[in-house]
């Protein structure tokens, strides 16, 4: 409802007058019947405006009259330019004093990097490696609610919920929207890992015991450690058992790291890329002793979580053999060691009815067809002046 005091007066020619009427002292019978007439006025704009006494008693709605819009919506912005100024003097003596609260969500995020990348211009090979190793310590567990990931062939990215602890659990269950339900779940346990997706066909859900992949038959097509998903998601550690050689400049000033890795699966070239700066992992490659590119992974945005010190990839593009483009995984706001455990029944092989359970190392699995390899790209060549001592 506008307020009584925009009521236009038609006789000063259009103008609106603001000044309300200062009538005299009457006696009661008068004051009564003014009253009644200035009612009768007002009937006709009755379900608009409150009735009133003003100057004139030709008294007309604003929309009728140009000039009374101009006068309210002036008055209007008046008052709105005041509010912006208030709110702008408030928000400046917030900043001024140092208010925790907007540096959380505006200030910026004083990124501190390890001690091994600011105190020598040339960091050794185990400066950096231990460096890595302790980030990736840090990391007991995760969660993280909203998660998506970005499989090739899917229009839209899935909605994910991805749970971590060590050494070997991992769980992602993804939907495509609310309304059409799980659409697929990964998880990793201590003994084995499982694969299940809804529109799978046949109807399958895969499972095998990490002691019994490295002989699976679909090691031929797929030569690749479930490990690597979580090295992938930049929880990398140097271990000393293999070789590492390094560190050299690569093109675009960042750190490389030739590793030799033993796996139960069989020997790989690792080639790991460091940001020069902060000291987080950049992109990952993994090799077979052909020179072939099995799996890569490159973080596009890496994070620093000041309540625990953890320096993590947000954002994942991770690419296999047989995978017919890149898979995105964005983490989106993860909580890292929020307990000590997590509890144990997250990381606990489902079942789905209608899906068949199948064995990767069963006799069925030797009649399924072989996935296609994708172009082999040639293994970086290690420099020879480049190799140190072996991490031991």
């Amino acid at each position: 409802m506008l307020p009584d005091f925009i009521y236009p007066n038609r006789g000063q020619m259009g103008h609106c007058s603001l000044r309300p009427l200062r009538l005299k002292k009457k006696s009661s019978p008068q004051r009564t019947q003014g009253a009644q007439r200035n009612n009768e006025r007002h009937t006709q704009y009755a379900g608009e405006f409150r009735p009133g006494r003003y100057e004139s008693a030709n008294l007309c709605p604003p929309l009728k009259n140009p000039s009374c819009l101009v006068s309210f919506f002036s008055l209007f912005f008046r008052q709105m330019r005041i509010a912006f100024l208030l709110l702008s003097a408030l928000l400046m003596c917030f900043c001024l004093t140092g208010c925790k609260a907007l540096q959380k969500f505006f200030g910026p995020k004083d990124i501190t990097p390890p001690q091994e990348f600011t105190a020598v211009a040339q960091p050794t090979l185990e400066q950096i490696t231990s460096a890595i190793n302790r980030n990736s310590q840090q990391i007991r567990n995760f969660t993280t609610p909203n998660a998506s990931i970005t499989v090739p062939g899917a229009p839209l990215p899935l909605h994910s919920q991805l749970t971590f602890e060590r050494p070997k659990r991992l769980r992602m269950q993804g939907s495509a929207s609310s309304l059409s339900g799980q659409e697929f779940d990964f998880g990793s346990n201590d003994q084995l890992f499982w694969l299940w997706m809804k529109r799978s066909s046949p109807k399958e859900m895969w499972y095998c015991r990490h002691d019994q992949y490295p002989i699976s038959p679909v090691r031929s097509a797929i030569p690749i450690d479930p490990d690597w998903l979580i090295e992938a998601l930049g929880i990398v550690e140097f271990k000393p058992t293999d070789q590492h050689y390094g560190p050299t400049r690569g093109g675009d000033g960042n750190w490389e790291i030739i590793s030799h890795c033993q796996t139960p699966s069989g020997q790989y070239i690792k080639r790991t890329v460091i940001d020069s700066k902060i000291g987080w992992i950049v992109r990952q490659e993994l090799y077979t002793p052909q020179n072939e590119l099995v799996a890569s992974s490159e973080a596009k945005d890496s994070k620093f979580d000041p309540g625990t010190g953890i320096y993590y990839a947000k954002r994942i593009e991770v690419r296999c053999q047989g995978m017919n483009g890149n898979m995105t995984i964005d983490l989106g706001s993860p909580s890292f060691n929020t307990s000590a455990s997590l509890p144990s029944s997250q990381f606990v092989m489902p079942t789905y009815d209608g899906y068949q359970v199948v064995d990767l190392c069963g006799p069925e699995i030797l009649q399924r067809s072989r996935v296609v390899m994708p172009p082999q790209t040639p293994m970086p060549n290690v420099p020879e002046a480049s190799m140190q001592t072996v991490i031991r």
